[in-house]
């Protein structure tokens, strides 16, 4: 399906995690995207990649504000691709000006890198956004189980037509953010969705057609999990992705 076509990244916590990723691209083919790796963790995972014979499309997550980035622009890793780079807005008394600096900062990135800039949910986010969306980068946000505040933070993104990404949803509520996303594209009411239950919301996805799931990518870009193995047998359980 378009809608879930690399759309989980799975974050990198231990050593077994690389080839889990690796083993995981290869029984669901299409539903992983990029490795998510903190910066200093990036030198121990090139190590592990010299004998690969291709690269691992990574999303990194810097540890060093704006300038972390400007950092990152100026190192290459054996075995690695960055394809990605995620910084946290810190300054929560000027989070629009720490966001220009966040994208003067992204200006030293390869034009390919995509910066995500993730987004506290705190008085000033939404000034950020503007400012975010302006300079063409992307937004991250963390998943609360669909609570309200949630989905009026994603109401607000797809409304500013800034694409985003999303962290921490374990299996059982992925197809509800699918569901709770479509429905703020398409003006409906998303509140309440994520107490649905799972084969429902399975059972609508799999209806959507081309264009609705391309309405939905346009959005959410990305699902940053802890769990992609868990979250592909789902997946595969209700038939919406198959196993190689």
């Amino acid at each position: 399906m378009i809608v879930l076509d690399r759309l989980v990244d799975v974050v990198l916590t231990s050593d077994e995690d690389e080839s889990t990723f690796e083993l995981s691209r290869g029984h669901y083919p299409g539903l992983f995207g990029r490795l998510v790796v903190a910066d200093t963790e990036l030198a121990r995972l090139s190590r592990s990649r010299r004998a690969s014979d291709r690269e691992v499309p990574v999303t990194v997550v810097t540890s060093g504000g704006a300038g972390g980035l400007v950092a990152l622009a100026r190192h290459t890793w054996a075995g690695i691709e960055v394809a990605g780079a995620v910084t946290t807005l810190r300054d929560l008394d000027d989070l629009a000006g720490n966001a220009a600096r966040v994208v003067a900062a992204a200006g030293a990135l390869p034009d390919q890198v995509q910066v995500f800039v993730a987004l506290p949910r705190t008085d000033g986010w939404q000034r950020a956004v503007e400012v975010v969306e302006a300079a063409g980068l992307s937004a991250q946000v963390a998943w609360d189980c669909g609570s309200p505040q949630e989905v009026d933070q994603l109401s607000l993104l797809v409304e500013a037509d800034l694409a985003f990404s999303v962290t921490g949803v374990p299996p059982g509520e992925l197809l509800a953010l699918l569901r709770t996303v479509e429905a703020l594209v398409d003006g409906a009411d998303p509140y309440g969705l994520v107490d649905e239950e799972p084969a429902e919301h399975a059972r609508v996805i799999g209806d959507w057609d081309d264009l609705t799931q391309q309405r939905v990518r346009r959005r959410l870009v990305g699902c940053v999990s802890t769990q992609a193995s868990a979250l592909a047998q789902e997946l595969a359980a209700y038939g919406l992705v198959s196993q190689a």
